[in-house]
């Protein structure tokens, strides 16, 4: 790009003008995208949706089926079908009941302090019979099935049947 110089005021105020075009017309591209983004992405949902609620109910019978036949693990033409349990989980309903709880049984040391307090789940995991009984605590595990494609051994579905979620990473 050639460098420019500007020799006078008309020059000047003809330079600002033209960035100013310029600039305008960058920021309507990028609205254009953001838009047309956001447009994508909504769409995305929707259909991801649809499939997911035709998922549900095959994700159900397959997660049935495996209880029923007590299967642990099942190799199949394409695919590996096994149960394993979740690491546990701190749910918490209403922190400032929950804080308010750990105090009033004095189990601070669950409670993490910063600008303001916070529940040191990490903690609590470490040290789960502690809280056993504290009012809006509990803390979850569930065993989920996986599916991994044998010819894609990165991609993994999991099937979690009680709170319908399906997962798909890779």
């Amino acid at each position: 790009m050639a460098s420019l110089s500007i020799k006078n005021n008309q020059q000047l105020s003809d330079f600002v003008q033209e960035a100013l075009g310029l600039k305008s017309k960058i920021d309507g591209i990028q609205g254009a995208s953001a838009a047309e983004i956001s447009r994508i992405k909504k769409e995305t949902r929707v259909q991801v949706g649809e499939i997911e609620e035709e998922l549900k109910p095959i994700a159900k019978a397959i997660y049935a089926y495996a209880r029923r036949k007590k299967m642990r693990s099942i190799e199949l033409p394409g695919a590996l079908l096994q149960f394993r349990t979740t690491p546990p989980k701190v749910n918490i309903s209403n922190t400032e009941k929950v804080i308010a709880n750990l105090i009033n049984l004095g189990l601070k040391r669950f409670i993490r302090t910063k600008t303001e307090k916070v529940i040191d789940k990490r903690r609590i995991l470490q040290e789960a019979r502690a809280v056993q009984g504290v009012e809006g605590l509990s803390i979850t595990q569930k065993e989920v099935l996986s599916i991994k494609p044998l010819q894609r051994a990165d991609t993994e579905t999991t099937f979690d049947v009680g709170s319908n979620t399906i997962r798909i990473t890779d």
